[in-house]
């Protein structure tokens, strides 16, 4: 999901756009496949990616790329505002607070 919002630009009184993307990482690739119950090589099988690249990417030595995510989306029907719901869930517990209370 896309949040905008706009900064006045320094001397001026016109508003710059910019535009925040939740991207795909680490623990949004884990919490899915977790979610599913799922191994990493039962993952992969899914994604159709090696098993070596989930869990390079779990581990964080290696990024998501743009071609992952879109396998990611593609496998488990997933769009932008799925992930950004995923992102707070994985905020709220990192906070210690359960989601939806």
């Amino acid at each position: 999901m896309f949040r905008i919002w706009g900064d006045l630009c320094p001397g001026s009184d016109v508003f710059a756009c910019k535009t925040e993307v939740n991207e795909m990482n680490k623990e949004i690739i884990k919490f899915i496949r977790k979610n599913y119950e799922m191994t990493q090589r039962d993952f992969a099988k899914v994604v159709n990616c090696s098993f070596a690249l989930i869990a390079l990417v779990e581990v964080g030595k290696r990024n998501v790329s743009k071609e992952l995510e879109n396998k990611v989306k593609t496998a488990f029907n997933i769009d932008d505002q799925d992930i950004q719901s995923i992102t707070t869930i994985i905020s709220e517990f990192s906070k210690g607070i359960p989601p939806f209370m």
